[in-house]
């Protein structure tokens, strides 16, 4: 007599919870960042869905969906936390600069785009108002082996935003500068920066890199060539010096705070770790 061939018990569940989907809702508290003055913090809760079972978690890591944040602003001691957004949807953030001291945070916004990417634009939220404006936004497509970049730092003061946007060409050693206005979002000046110098490697892509300098001046410069650092002022006038030795933090508001503090926010209160005072801003290397 030929008998059926019954699945196992554990693969019967296995199908059933591939079936049911079983996605449970997750949040976390993220991108703690300090204000410039050193007086509180701004920070995101993040919220997002993910697989809890089913053979994909046995291959790799579980898969999410429907990301979503909220930015916040706190105390010192974490009281009086408060959301100052309103909720981005199928959306990411990795970067926010609180410039408590000008009235605004300036954050990324990541969302997946139709090419294999991803869009980031870079958004001005005004804490009085609430309002919000794009001051910066491009398409990355992984499958082209992109490397078009744009990132976007407020002066110490708040008062004005560098963007350093990148060609897709990882090659091509060049960029473009602009200043502007951080209220009006009015451009300021324009300037294309090369690097013609040797290259240390012959097959070296370009590596930029770039902080705001105390003085108000915004500091670009290239690890793979030999060429001298940009050192540029907001109106486009441009001086060489020798590259800094170190480039973070950036600007005044980041994830260390006055003395090189770290932090983060736990829901009630706020953890502040052992300072590092390497990471204080301005960095010890700049000239």
């Amino acid at each position: 007599m030929l008998r059926a061939s019954l699945p196992s018990p554990f693969i019967l569940l296995l199908t059933l919870l591939a079936m049911s989907g079983c996605w449970s809702e997750n949040a976390a508290f993220e991108t703690t960042t300090w204000a410039d003055d050193g007086t509180g913090f701004a920070f995101v809760e993040h919220t997002f869905e993910q697989r809890s079972c089913c053979p994909s978690a046995i291959i790799g890591g579980l898969p999410t969906k429907n990301h979503r944040f909220q930015i916040f602003t706190a105390n010192l001691d974490g009281s009086g936390a408060k959301a100052v957004s309103p909720v981005f949807d199928n959306a990411t953030t990795n970067e926010l600069r609180y410039m408590k001291s000008a009235g605004y945070i300036l954050f990324s916004r990541s969302t997946s785009n139709s090419g294999g990417g991803f869009n980031l634009r870079y958004e001005k939220l005004d804490l009085a108002s609430g309002s919000i404006k794009t001051v910066a936004d491009y398409d990355v497509n992984y499958a082209n082996n992109d490397c078009v970049s744009v990132n976007v730092f407020p002066s110490p003061d708040g008062a004005v935003f560098a963007s350093v946007e990148q060609p897709s060409d990882c090659y091509e050693l060049s960029a473009k500068l602009v200043f502007r206005d951080a209220f009006t979002l009015a451009t300021l000046s324009s300037l294309d920066l090369t690097f013609t110098g040797a290259l240390i490697e012959p097959q070296y892509q370009r590596s930029l890199d770039y902080a705001w300098h105390p003085d108000g001046t915004f500091v670009v410069w290239n690890h793979t060539t030999d060429d001298p650092a940009y050192k540029v002022t907001p109106a486009g006038m441009s001086t060489p010096i020798t590259p800094p030795t170190c480039s973070y933090p950036k600007t005044s508001s980041s994830i260390f705070g006055p003395n090189g503090e770290m932090a983060a926010y736990l829901g009630h209160a706020v953890d502040i770790y052992e300072a590092d005072p390497n990471m204080a801003y301005p960095c010890s290397g700049t000239n």
